[in-house]
């Protein structure tokens, strides 16, 4: 699987559009993940600030997801980084400094819990939706930037295992984070597909709705406008 791995980067068959646009020019991969395990393990609810492909190799994946626009309903929260040291003596790590920058951001609600129990501490969570899904050996999620997820992992029962692979890839909306009441912007990394995509008439319409969506807010518009003047 390990030297699969680089080959698997670059075999896909979503690289070209109908129209001849080859959609992985204008993709930044960031990291590319293998989570290997013996499932049966909770990732708690958090997001990622890249675009993700989330692709099961062996066993289980459930997730439980949320969209972007819901951080005040789940209490967006962070842990910070820290400085560690090690005494091999005592094989004993101890922290030395707590660090102002982000090491993940998460939610310090349990979705385990009843509904009840969730809304007498966390009283804004009665205002969320979420959706579920669950992914296969041979089946791929498309993951959105920011967007809220817990991950339940369940063992192959043949292998006893759980394997993924996940491609992150910088987002089409991006955001500043930790951050309760910021929202998601557009990213100008990716100005370059929306001016190709401009340039075939085929795409006119589908392009006019991405940017109208990023008109709607107004923040988000302003800064679309900003970098294409």
């Amino acid at each position: 699987l390990l030297l699969d791995l680089p080959r698997l980067t670059y075999d896909n068959k979503f690289n070209k559009s109908s129209s001849g646009i080859s959609f992985s020019e204008f993709l930044e991969l960031k990291h590319l993940n293998l989570w290997y395990g013996t499932g049966n393990t909770l990732g708690k609810l958090h997001f990622d600030p890249f675009d993700n492909l989330l692709c099961m190799i062996s066993g289980e994946k459930e997730l439980t997801l949320f969209d972007t626009h819901q951080n005040e309903n789940l209490y967006e929260g962070h842990i910070r980084e820290a400085i560690l040291s090690y005494n091999m003596k005592e094989n004993l790590f101890t922290r030395n400094q707590l660090l102002d920058s982000t090491s993940v951001v998460m939610s310090p609600i349990d979705i385990t819990h009843s509904d009840h129990l969730i809304n007498s501490k966390f009283p804004n969570f009665k205002n969320t939706n979420r959706l579920k899904c669950k992914i296969s050996k041979g089946e791929m999620l498309y993951l959105p930037s920011f967007w809220w997820h817990e991950v339940k992992s369940y063992p192959n029962e043949e292998e006893k295992r759980n394997v993924a692979v996940n491609y992150w890839f910088s987002p089409f909306y991006t955001k500043d984070y930790p951050c309760q009441s910021c929202r998601i912007y557009f990213n100008e990394f990716y100005k370059d597909i929306l001016n190709e995509f401009q340039i075939k008439s085929d795409h006119k319409k589908i392009i006019d709705h991405i940017i109208n969506n990023i008109k709607q807010n107004n923040e988000t518009y302003k800064y679309y406008h900003s970098i294409n003047e």
